[in-house]
């Protein structure tokens, strides 16, 4: 279920309780899977790519996925370990579940299995996977830092646990957001306050020594993405996280968010008309200590 620059973590505050927090991020995530990393974007899978690649998966290796999507990591860590290996992955969305659980179908991957699941409480034994991975989930968990823990458990001796979250982010994109935010009634918490510990080089390395992990690495890919118009941008923002932005703009005010928001991304149009973002993606590997 990964998405947006944590969204959803705007929902964390005093009045609500862990678990109000994850039924609405199940919802926002429900409503918009169909559409979830399928309207031609090139935002996820290179990332996600890009995470197994560093997980360095091996066949007849057992993966664990959590806030697994319609997949973008699953897929390539199914097809890294191969037939011989193991591929869960977990969801809060039922949604998700279903349409992620229908392409593995179809594909014939009978090594995978998806299930909804809670990716801060998995309910898996102790040494149940070589790797844990996670594409842009961590920091939408309303305790990231008890989770960290319960995944040093799940792996096994030499297992290592390897995840995404966001660097420095495109600053159009960010205008574009604020001036959607600006018409949710009450106002949303600054963007680069939503990822907490997960929002930098040093939280992440105290958080993981912190939680039963040695060190880890961690580096940064700046990624392109492309919208052929600002329509295709705002379809683009429905479709993941920041779909919790839109739904909280009150109905009769949307048509003067989406223009204050257009006006605010022009700086991102290219000479050829098109627009483009650039979004530094962070990775982190780190194994138990």
């Amino acid at each position: 279920m990964a998405g947006g620059r944590c969204h959803d973590r705007d929902m964390s505050s005093a009045a609500f309780d862990p678990e109000t927090i994850k039924r609405g991020i199940a919802g926002v995530f429900d409503r918009g899977a169909e559409f979830y990393d399928q309207v031609g974007v090139d935002f996820f899978a290179p990332a996600a790519r890009d995470l197994v690649a560093r997980a360095s998966l091996q066949p007849g290796e057992r993966v664990l996925d959590l806030g697994t999507g319609r997949g973008a990591v699953l897929f390539p860590a199914a097809q890294a370990v191969g037939p011989t290996g193991r591929v869960v992955g977990i969801d809060l969305s039922g949604r998700m579940v279903e349409l992620a659980e229908a392409d593995a179908a179809a594909r014939g991957l009978q090594h995978v299995t998806v299930m909804q699941g809670d990716a801060e409480h998995p309910e898996f034994g102790d040494g149940s996977f070589d790797a844990v991975l996670a594409g842009l989930a961590l920091f939408m968990l309303p305790d990231a830092a008890s989770a960290v823990g319960r995944y040093a458990g799940l792996l096994t001796g030499g297992g290592r646990l390897c995840f995404t979250t966001f660097g420095q982010s495109d600053p159009n994109f960010d205008a574009a957001m604020r001036a959607l935010g600006s018409f949710v009634p009450g106002g949303l918490p600054p963007r680069s306050d939503r990822q907490g510990a997960l929002g930098s080089r040093h939280g992440i390395t105290d958080l993981l020594t912190t939680r039963g992990f040695a060190p880890p690495a961690i580096d940064e890919i700046t990624y392109e993405s492309r919208f052929a118009d600002f329509d295709h941008w705002l379809t683009w923002v429905w479709s993941h996280g920041g779909r919790f932005t839109l739904e909280r703009i009150p109905a009769e005010r949307l048509d003067d968010a989406t223009n204050a928001a257009k006006a605010t991304f022009e700086p991102a149009r290219t000479p050829a008309g098109d627009y483009l973002i650039r979004t530094e993606i962070r990775f982190t590997v780190a194994r138990p200590a």
